[in-house]
C-alpha cells in the first residue's frame, strides 16, 4: 500500500509572509527522506504546519499542554481507522516565528536550517521518538543529525545544547 501525504501550511502570523515559500521548500526537502516518518501502517498522512509566533503558540501550549509560556514547536498528532484496509495519521506542527528567530540571534544560527530542524524533530515526535530519557533523546538526536546532513544542515547539537546525564523533558 502506498502512503498519500497531503501536506497544509498555514499562516498564523505576519511575521511568516514573506517566508512561506521558503517553508514550503524545507516542507518537500525534509519530505525526500519518507523512511524517517512514514509508518507503512498508514495510507494517508495529513501534515500541517501552522505558522505562529510567540502570541499564538503560548495560547496553544497552555490550552493543550497547560504550560503558560510560548515555545519554539509544538507537535500533536492522533490516527484514526477510516476502514479496514485505511489509516489516517495526522500531524500538526505549531512553529513560533518570534522564538526560532531568538535562538538563531542567540546561538548564531541560520533561520530557515534552525526551522528545519524543527520540523524534523516534530516529525520525529509523530513518528513515536520522544526524549524524555536520556537513551531516547539520543536516538532521536540522531536521527535529526542525519536527515539534517541528507539535507546540508550542520548538526545542530555540536554548539549548543549538549546532552547531559538529566532526565530531558
Amino acid at each position: 500500500m502506498k502512503t498519500k501525504i497531503n501536506i497544509s501550511i498555514v499562516n498564523d502570523s505576519k511575521k511568516w509572509s514573506k517566508r512561506l515559500k521558503k517553508v514550503r521548500k524545507i516542507v518537500d526537502s525534509i519530505l525526500k527522506y519518507p523512511l524517517h516518518f512514514i509508518d507503512r501502517k498508514y495510507s494517508v498522512y495529513q501534515l500541517t504546519i501552522l505558522l505562529s509566533d510567540n502570541k499564538g503558540i503560548k495560547k496553544l501550549n497552555k490550552k493543550y499542554r497547560d504550560i503558560n509560556k510560548s515555545t519554539d514547536v509544538l507537535t500533536f498528532s492522533n490516527s484514526y481507522k477510516i476502514s479496514k484496509n485505511e489509516n489516517i495519521n495526522i500531524c500538526d506542527i505549531i512553529l513560533s516565528a518570534d522564538y526560532i528567530k531568538i535562538q538563531c540571534l542567540k546561538n548564531n544560527i541560520n533561520f530557515y536550517d534552525h526551522t528545519s530542524h524543527l520540523i524534523v524533530h516534530g516529525l520525529l515526535h509523530n513518528n513515536g521518538h520522544d526524549h524524555k530519557s536520556l537513551k531516547k533523546a539520543k536516538v532521536m538526536k540522531n536521527l535529526e543529525i542525519l536527515i539534517l546532513k541528507k539535507m546540508n544542515i550542520e548538526n545542530p547539537y555540536q554548539n549548543i545544547w549538549p546532552l547531559t546525564k538529566k532526565k530531558i523533558n
